[in-house]
């Protein structure tokens, strides 16, 4: 069993802990946790905090990992509610437990205010390595396209919004490859298809993925090659954020129309 901590702090943002605030950094944090550890061939625990576990979030985290393979990622949640801790000493207090607990840091797109404290390994070369899931059974049976992509645009940030003559192109673009388009997500017609569950079983049946910089291009990330997941933006590549740039890095295709 492999062990990998969350940070406690934001790399990013000045005295700001670290919260796992989205449903993305839920869903990327189990994804690094679920490779680190079939890199080296063991299930893996990934360690967070109180306020990495608040309000909805246990429920959160159990519907990711129901999206992974039994018995080859979890998470668990320690009482951090006294406060005061550091990285350092949140790392101290997982280690307790599990002496060979590691943290986890970016190496080419790092916080402009990380630290990197050891024992820890950069999970870049293991992002690179798409897990291409199979799939999880649902519920109830979803009714799909024989050939079509996924999509999903409608990220939480607003600057991330595409303008409608980028929606237009794509949809063209996809028409010519003979995809039907199956929205996930927010604007799903399918209200099933709005949760991790079905949106996870139409993304691993579905041949591309069409979307932004969001949760959803997270989840793509477990299910499809890198060259099947087309991204899209309307901001300056010097605006992107860190997992865009590594998208596109690992073979994602960014404004491919």
């Amino acid at each position: 069993m492999k062990h990998v901590v969350q940070r406690y702090w934001s790399t990013r943002i000045p005295d700001l802990a670290y919260s796992c605030p989205g449903f993305g950094d839920i869903v990327h944090s189990c994804l690094l946790t679920y490779l680190y550890g079939r890199a080296h061939g063991q299930s893996a625990t990934l360690h967070i905090a109180s306020h990495q576990n608040n309000r909805d979030k246990t429920q959160i985290w159990a519907e990711v990992l129901r999206l992974f393979p039994d018995n080859t990622v979890s998470v668990q949640a320690h009482d951090t509610r006294s406060g005061g801790y550091t990285d350092q000493s949140f790392l101290d207090l997982v280690q307790q437990q599990h002496p060979d607990a590691v943290l986890h840091y970016y190496e080419k797109y790092p916080g402009r205010l990380q630290k990197v404290v050891q024992p820890s390994y950069f999970v870049d070369a293991y992002m690179s390595n798409y897990a291409r899931l199979p799939g999880q059974p649902t519920p109830e049976k979803l009714d799909l396209p024989e050939k079509f992509a996924t999509c999903q645009v409608d990220a939480s940030s607003k600057k991330r919004h595409l303008v409608p003559e980028q929606l237009g192109r794509i949809q063209e673009k996809f028409q010519e490859l003979g995809c039907e388009i199956v929205t996930v997500g927010g604007q799903a017609r399918d209200p099933r298809l709005r949760t991790a569950t079905y949106a996870g079983h139409a993304m691993s049946r579905a041949q591309y993925h069409i979307g932004v910089d969001s949760g959803y291009m997270h989840m793509a990330q477990m299910y499809f090659e890198p060259n099947n997941i087309y991204l899209y933006t309307n901001r300056p590549e010097t605006d992107w954020e860190h997992h865009l740039k590594m998208a596109r890095d690992h073979g994602c295709k960014i404004n491919d129309y």
